[in-house]
């Protein structure tokens, strides 16, 4: 049941072409986000100020898909349309555990071809029966304010990219940090340079400090 299970939202707006829920690792699975999950995930976005706009209808921009306007004559504008229910793009990866398990796989995610970027994490604490969210407010700020300043853009991801996160999550978690303390070191920084603004110069900077 979901109401007592840890999971991370995943804040890419995704189209998955895989069936799921989808088994990640032992006890980790990648699904859509029922309606309890989804209640948490816009709880937060109303009381974070993220997607003001929207959120004046009670609206995220994982309930909408855009579409090219033909009313319109400028070239290429684009209209948000709303999606039903049980087409609304929140993803959540499922998983039992702490933190530490939680950040080892955000980790492995940075490694993908398609970059999951999980957001959010809502931790439940089985002693007191009830959640806390983890997240990190730059990181977080920086992911959302990008999404809300431009025209979100949807990704498409199938069953070997959600393999790749298992596999990946293994390898990192038997890396030799003695041996190989570089490796370690540079997906640290990659991680890090998430708390740089999409837009900055700075970000493009860093990502060859890295290499």
């Amino acid at each position: 049941m979901s109401e007592n299970t840890s999971f991370a939202f995943v804040a890419n707006l995704l189209n998955v072409n895989c069936n799921l829920p989808f088994k990640v690792l032992e006890d980790c699975y990648f699904q859509k986000a029922d309606s309890f999950q989804i209640d948490k995930i816009k709880k937060y976005f109303s009381d974070s100020g993220h997607f003001t706009q929207l959120f004046r209808f009670n609206l995220s921009p994982y309930e909408l898909v855009y579409v090219e306007d033909t009313n319109m004559l400028q070239q290429n504008s684009l209209t948000g349309q709303h999606l039903e229910p049980q087409d609304w793009k929140y993803y959540v990866l499922n998983f039992y555990g702490g933190i530490s398990k939680v950040y080892d796989l955000i980790m492995a995610a940075n490694l993908v071809e398609i970059e999951l970027e999980f957001g959010l994490q809502f931790i439940y604490y089985k002693e007191i029966k009830t959640f806390g969210i983890q997240e990190n407010p730059t990181y977080t700020f920086n992911y959302f304010h990008e999404m809300n300043r431009s025209l979100p853009l949807s990704e498409s991801i199938d069953d070997t990219n959600l393999q790749d996160i298992g596999s990946i999550y293994q390898y990192y978690q038997q890396l030799d940090e003695i041996k190989y303390p570089d490796i370690k070191e540079a997906i640290n920084m990659l991680q890090e340079l998430k708390h740089i603004p999409h837009s900055s110069k700075f970000k493009v900077l860093g990502l060859f400090t890295i290499i």
